[in-house]
């Protein structure tokens, strides 16, 4: 019988400890329409949000315009070059190539010389190299 007591007592115990089981949480918002249930998105054919005649965003598989008064489809890229053929600022997880066009990518910075110096979690650099962790922690086993 005592042992009985003890070991509802551990139980109680550990039901009342129990923690959620997600160690990261994640929220999004959507966004807010206007009074009429719309997007503002000043008149311009796919921009998500826009203010006085000029897009700031667009959707995805388009980017912004350098005149900023168009989206153009352009796969990964948020904002197009003066001449709108090359992308200016690339998606996350995407890098520039010699084209203007932007592709995956595991690096998360770049020198000015456009060589890696950082890499995404999960990754690493060995000679100017991307590495995988996981792979490491295979070899190792």
């Amino acid at each position: 019988m005592f042992n009985l007591k003890y070991l509802l007592l551990l139980a109680l115990i550990s039901y009342t400890l129990q923690d959620s089981h997600c160690l990261v949480t994640v929220e999004y918002c959507e966004e807010e329409d206007d009074e009429e249930g719309k997007i503002d998105n000043g008149g311009i054919d796919h921009c998500t949000s826009a203010g006085e005649g000029i897009c700031n965003h667009c959707e995805d598989g388009y980017a912004v315009s350098s005149n900023k008064k168009s989206c153009i489809s352009f796969q990964n890229c948020y904002e197009l070059e003066e001449d709108d053929k090359k992308c200016k600022v690339c998606a996350y997880h995407y890098h520039q190539n010699s084209e203007g066009n932007c592709v995956g990518t595991l690096c998360q910075q770049y020198d000015d010389k456009d060589v890696c110096t950082k890499c995404f979690d999960g990754y690493y650099l060995k000679n100017n190299e991307l590495k995988n962790y996981y792979s490491l922690l295979h070899l190792c086993r």
